[in-house]
């Protein structure tokens, strides 16, 4: 039994949802700050692996992997 990742959400097409439908609605009400208090930022170091994550919730949490590759 497969588990389910992913689901589309609209069946707009590409062009409806990169264009602005009403030119009364400011895009940048809608972009994500970083004062915004559910904004996380993930960092990642050369070898692909999460290094970092910053967020208003719990701060910086920093990742190290041992040598096998655990975190």
């Amino acid at each position: 039994m497969r588990r389910k990742t992913w689901q589309y959400a609209t069946t707009l097409p590409a062009e409806k949802l990169s264009q602005i439908q009403n030119p009364l609605i400011k895009p940048e009400r809608y972009v994500e700050h970083a004062y915004n208090p559910v904004h996380r930022r993930y960092e990642y170091d050369p070898a692909g692996e999460l290094s970092r994550t910053l967020d208003k919730l719990r701060g910086e949490v920093t990742y190290e992997y041992e040598a096998n590759g655990r975190l």
